[in-house]
């Protein structure tokens, strides 16, 4: 495992061998491809560019740094 720090708290993540990942493809292989329901897609475009907005780094906080 891997232990860090993370906002008030502590994260952990699971480490793996090589020969513990399973290929994607065992667990997908049975959606089928079929194109997507055309409402749900005008729905998520729309959710898209109503929450679509220039970025501005500076809006963000380095709170690594200033605890440092």
């Amino acid at each position: 495992m891997a232990v860090k720090p993370c906002s008030k708290g502590l994260l952990v993540e699971t480490l793996r061998f090589e020969d513990e990942i399973r290929k994607s493809d065992a667990f997908f292989s049975a959606i089928p491809a079929r194109p997507a329901d055309k409402d749900a897609m005008a729905l998520a475009e729309e959710i898209i560019e109503r929450k679509t907005a220039k970025f501005d780094p500076s809006t963000f906080k380095n709170h690594y740094a200033a605890a440092l």
